[in-house]
């Protein structure tokens, strides 16, 4: 009596879960449609999608919904960690895995590092002043006006 209880429950249990899953999966699916009709040509063209060349549709469809949900689960863990921030996976990165996005956005900012400052003069003219060959009287000169009071 007691393993069929077990068993009762096991599989009602198992069925619950299997429609949970079911349930995310229609949800994961429309909001997947959605950002797919919002952002879905702006990340075609800059190269947002997950790499899904030689997958089946189902196994396409499988990759983009898990990249949508763990989407999902890191807006949720930073609207947990930063509660006065607003965060959303209603962007063209969405589908980006956090690697892909670091990727992306370390190619702004040029493939190689340059130093901060840089000489703008390329020869060496320019750092080699030549010294005058005569001597300058700058009291005659509008440099050095006379003084007007010294009170």
């Amino acid at each position: 009596m007691q393993l069929l209880t077990f068993l009762a429950a096991f599989f009602a249990y198992t069925a619950s879960a299997q429609l949970i899953i079911i349930d995310e999966r229609i949800t994961l699916i429309l909001e997947l449609q959605l950002w797919e009709a919002t952002f879905g040509a702006i990340a075609a063209i800059n190269g947002l999608y997950p790499p899904i060349q030689g997958l089946s549709d189902n196994d396409a469809l499988d990759l983009k919904l898990q990249r949508l949900n763990a989407s999902k689960i890191r807006v949720a863990l930073l609207a947990k960690d930063n509660p006065d921030a607003t965060f959303s996976i209603q962007t063209q990165f969405a589908l980006l895995s956090p690697q892909e996005f670091k990727a992306y956005v370390q190619k702004s900012f040029g493939k190689t590092k340059q130093p901060s400052r840089v000489l703008k003069v390329q020869t060496d003219e320019a750092l080699n002043p030549t010294l005058p060959t005569s001597s300058v009287d700058w009291t005659t000169s509008k440099c050095m006006p006379a003084v007007k009071d010294q009170g």
